[in-house]
């Protein structure tokens, strides 16, 4: 192989290199037998590791989690929704209470619910959260049922922050509701 074309070679090489931030030493002894195709299957056989990037901040959504659904197929109008733990991890717990999840301070959590059952036709059910014993009214979601299907669906997600351990319900108003089933999956996102 001429010096004129490893020359070219080795710039070619440095500009790809350049031209994807990668930093690569390459010390190898061309002798005039070698190919530009013996040099690429030389590269691609013998790679060379390259740096790792930077790790990312550390884990919080290990630190808290939980699931909650309701104790009983039949959620009355004007109550707060009975609730069930029915896995939870990380420490401290996010615990509950019969109708009461309790979130530990500090930190920012997402907590996603949704409610669905048998309310009758053109009837209309509403869930309002309840953060340290006030009703989030701005929050309240409403769904309604139609003439020919007497099944409902209501569901959303709040933001909640906790500068100090955090009480939340859920309230349920409108029809009663038969074959209900209620979730709420809580999330830790943030320690502050």
């Amino acid at each position: 192989m001429s010096e004129d074309l490893q020359k070219i070679i080795i710039i070619v090489i440095t500009i790809f290199l350049k031209q994807h931030n990668l930093l690569l030493v390459i010390q190898m002894k061309l002798n005039k037998n070698d190919s530009c195709k013996n040099i690429y299957y030389l590269l691609k056989s013998n790679p060379i590791p390259g740096p790792t990037g930077p790790t990312g901040p550390s884990s919080i959504f290990d630190n808290n989690y939980a699931l909650f659904t309701n104790q009983s197929p039949d959620i009355t109008s004007s109550n707060t929704i009975p609730l069930l733990v029915q896995f939870n991890g990380g420490t401290p717990l996010i615990t509950s209470n019969s109708d009461t999840i309790t979130l530990p301070a500090p930190g920012t959590y997402y907590i996603s619910f949704n409610l669905s059952g048998r309310i009758g036709t053109n009837q209309s059910g509403t869930i309002i959260p309840i953060i340290n014993g006030i009703p989030q009214d701005r929050y309240a979601i409403t769904n309604n049922t139609n003439s020919t299907n007497s099944d409902i669906t209501i569901g959303d997600g709040i933001l909640v922050q906790a500068p100090t351990n955090t009480s939340i319900q859920f309230f349920y108003t409108g029809s009663n509701m038969s074959r209900a089933n209620f979730f709420a999956s809580v999330f830790k996102i943030s320690n502050n």
